[in-house]
């Protein structure tokens, strides 16, 4: 159990040294592209919280069907099950550092996050957020 936990710590360590290498370039993104600042901070207290749960179904609960992502070194774009009997491949731990470094709670104060007209992008582009119908989703996971 302590050597579990140890290791399920990895990645916030990683996600640590990191973040602070990807995200502190002094880049300043552009106009937010979502309705809610709130939701966008709700959205990714959701996925780090279901990430460090090891909830892969919560995981999935937020992503967008059909996502892109990478298998075997190959693009594809997975559906809600593919994703599932995959997980540990897509949602690596480079994938899960991202995830857990990024901090937002507002357009003013964000750290290991950026936005523009695509969506918003955590860590160094691992993955991608994107809103449709008032919901943000996972729209990418970029895991190679």
């Amino acid at each position: 159990m302590m050597l579990r936990r140890l290791f399920l710590s990895l990645p916030i360590l990683l996600a640590t040294s990191l973040c602070g290498a990807a995200c502190d370039d002094g880049s300043v993104p552009g106009a937010f592209p979502f309705s809610s600042e709130a939701a966008a901070a709700s959205f990714l207290t959701s996925l780090q919280r279901a990430i460090s749960r090891e909830d892969n179904t919560a995981v999935a609960d937020l992503v967008q069907f059909p996502l892109r992502t990478a298998l075997g070194g190959k693009s594809v774009q997975l559906r809600r099950s593919q994703l599932l009997a995959n997980f540990d491949e897509v949602f690596t731990q480079k994938v899960t550092a991202a995830i857990l470094a990024a901090r937002f709670r507002s357009a003013n104060d964000y750290r290991c996050v950026f936005w523009n007209d695509q969506g918003i992008m955590l860590g160094d582009g691992e993955v991608w957020l994107n809103e449709a119908d008032d919901k943000i989703k996972i729209i990418t996971v970029n895991n190679d």
